[in-house]
């Protein structure tokens, strides 16, 4: 181990590079080795560091592939029959197409968070930050189609959780297979969740929207604090928003939605 130097991890580098690994593979493995050459250092088991003034091998930005107007409408083709599967499917893409929620969001939605009147979701994100999701009028029909069909479940009623499967809870995984086989039935090949983010956010800014208007309004976070008075209530008892008298859009008729973009982009906009 004493007798590694920069060359050896140069040359592994390289080798690595040479067999087809990807700029991405080559950077985790560097990062890796540099964590364990660190180690090793403070155990004294190395004099020096053998990677001492190196650079991580460059990853170039990739662009994620955004979903067409047709590329939607042929994902949500394949669920279109009443069976419980399609119609959480269709549910949980519209869901996410319409909001640009990311997956570990959906999944941390429970029922309550859910108000259908005034077309919005209420989800934890990254830093246990929670913010208000508004959607449209053909998202808010479909998840209370799901909502229907989901109280059917013989679990349902010991399931806070809104997503669920016929045996339990729906998982990270069970949605990244969901739309993966959707996806290919579909014929446009593997779909994953945060392509979806992806095409919610392109949708927007081609719309008119700016990044200013989608991170303070579409992506605006939210406090308990801050959340609206009406949605603080008792596990299980149904969400019934004050009507607001200058409705935005088909938004609903709550209070704590967004105004529509520079052009004329309301919430709710996914175009299905």
């Amino acid at each position: 181990m004493a007798d590694i130097d920069r060359s050896h991890v140069e040359g592994y580098l390289v080798d690595l590079a040479q067999r087809g690994r990807s700029p991405a593979t080559l950077n985790n493995r560097y990062r890796a080795l540099r964590r364990f050459f660190d180690y090793l250092l403070e155990e004294d088991e190395l004099a020096d560091h053998p990677m001492v003034r190196m650079t991580p091998p460059q990853v170039p930005d990739q662009p994620v592939e955004v979903l067409s107007e047709d590329d939607l409408r042929a994902l949500l083709g394949t669920c279109t029959t009443k069976s419980f599967e399609d119609v959480r499917d269709q549910a949980i893409i519209r869901l996410l197409a319409d909001t640009g929620m990311r997956r570990g969001e959906l999944l941390g939605i429970d029922v309550d968070d859910l108000d259908l009147d005034g077309a919005v979701a209420f989800v934890t994100g990254k830093g246990q930050r929670g913010r208000a999701c508004p959607f449209g009028r053909k998202t808010s029909l479909a998840v209370d189609r799901y909502l229907r069909v989901r109280r059917r479940l013989p679990h349902a009623a010991e399931e806070q959780p809104l997503w669920l499967t016929r045996h339990g809870r729906l998982n990270v995984s069970g949605v990244a297979t969901m739309l993966r086989r959707r996806g290919e039935r579909s014929g446009i090949g593997p779909v994953h969740p945060h392509q979806l983010r992806h095409t919610f956010a392109y949708q927007w800014l081609s719309q008119g929207g700016n990044e200013r208007d989608l991170m303070r309004s579409r992506l605006r976070p939210y406090t308990a604090a801050t959340r609206p008075a009406w949605a603080q209530k008792p596990p299980g008892d149904p969400v019934r928003p004050p009507a607001s008298p200058d409705p935005s859009g088909d938004v609903g008729q709550g209070h704590d939605h967004p105004p529509p973009g520079p052009g004329g982009v309301a919430p709710g906009s996914a175009p299905l």
